[in-house]
């Protein structure tokens, strides 16, 4: 009598029951804590010295060729097969400039369109030649070959068609027949040009680069000039082209030179937004310099380049060699990534899989301490 009843066994257990949840609650936290506490001080490091080996921009001597290696390459710049380019005015009007292309640069030449053909697009012309490795870019192993027919369909392996490892090279189709989107590649000439673009952001290697240029001129003197770029060492390389459009009509005082622009898609990119805007910020800037400076050549006047030895004016550099070697074979052109850096960024992409891996992990556990804290409220 007067006795407080005494604990039972079910009071007992209720009590280390309760007691153990809180143990492992109180270790739940505490390892929740040790992985952020992890993550924070050892996995960002870690990500930023990766990113840092990967994209750090190496030393300008390492990866440039210097003035010197550059002026040797320049020297070499040459055509190795003979211009058969001429004004010729095909049938037919000419086709129109593809809605889907913007206009990028444009300018009005106080010249004739024949004039600016001699003076700019012929065979005895150096003035892209001029343009790419001085004026408004320093590119560098320059090669150019003569104009030839362009056919269409254009088999591969044929003078129109070298096997470059551009896009075109495997397709029978011309570079008007790419760019304008009809059969209308027959008519006109086509010649290759290879050079070495230095990098820019984001780029982090300079690029090897393949250029399938056409032109042909039409009734009323049109002329038209089309250009499909491939770049053939970068990554995503196989996702596009580079594809302009050039339209060289008669005026009043002259003639006028418009330039459109479309970076074309060939498949899906994760970065295609950043490849369209970083290409049309370059390609603009590149082009608005080039027009200008065919308005001031052409009103400094003086007669057209003199016929004359196919290629004697292309390889025109201080210092520069008569030579004409010959283009570069498929198999020097491809210029695939180096295996260390493919290592590095394959080592990136583990590290970043296995993140997401060990957060969707953590997920899961503060999910279950969350349900076992309801639990022990109710």
């Amino acid at each position: 009598m007067g006795d407080e009843p005494k604990p039972g066994k079910e009071t007992s257990g209720k009590q280390w029951r309760s007691d153990k949840w809180k143990h492992k609650d109180v270790l739940h936290l505490v390892g929740a804590a040790g992985v952020v506490f992890v993550t924070i001080k050892v996995g960002i490091p870690v990500l930023r010295g990766l990113g840092k080996l990967i994209f750090r921009r190496s030393p300008r001597n390492n990866d440039t060729p210097s003035s010197t290696a550059r002026q040797a390459s320049l020297a070499h710049a040459s055509l190795n097969t003979q211009a058969l380019d001429s004004w010729k005015v095909v049938e037919g009007p000419a086709p129109e400039v593809p809605s889907d292309y913007k206009l990028i640069a444009s300018g009005e030449l106080p010249c004739s369109v024949k004039e600016a053909y001699a003076r700019f697009f012929s065979g005895q012309s150096n003035f892209f030649y001029k343009q790419h490795t001085e004026e408004c870019e320093k590119q560098y192993e320059w090669t150019c070959q003569g104009w030839q027919p362009a056919v269409s369909p254009n088999p591969q392996g044929s003078p129109s068609n070298p096997d470059d490892s551009s896009v075109l090279s495997k397709t029978s189709q011309n570079v008007f027949d790419f760019v304008l989107g009809t059969a209308s590649g027959a008519g006109g000439f086509t010649r290759t040009v290879t050079f070495t673009n230095p990098k820019k952001p984001p780029a982090s290697v300079d690029s090897r680069c393949v250029v399938r240029q056409q032109f042909c001129v039409y009734p009323g003197d049109v002329l038209l000039f089309a250009t499909c770029m491939n770049m053939l060492n970068i990554p995503f390389k196989e996702c596009f082209t580079v594809n302009t459009c050039w339209r060289v009509s008669p005026t009043s005082s002259g003639c006028k030179v418009d330039i459109h622009l479309k970076v074309h898609f060939l498949k899906g990119c994760l970065v295609g937004g950043i490849i369209r805007a970083s290409t049309f910020r370059d390609t603009t800037s590149f082009y608005k310099a080039f027009t200008a400076n065919m308005i001031k050549a052409a009103a400094a006047g003086g007669p057209p380049p003199a016929a004359g030895a196919a290629g004697a004016l292309a390889a025109q550099s201080a210092g520069s060699s008569r030579a004409l070697p010959p283009m570069p074979s498929a198999a020097q052109l491809v210029d695939t990534m180096p295996l260390a850096r493919q290592l590095k960024i394959l080592l990136l992409f583990l590290f970043l899989v296995g993140s997401m891996v060990h957060q969707m992990s953590m997920h899961l556990n503060i999910n279950d301490m969350k349900r076992m804290l309801e639990n022990q409220g109710t």
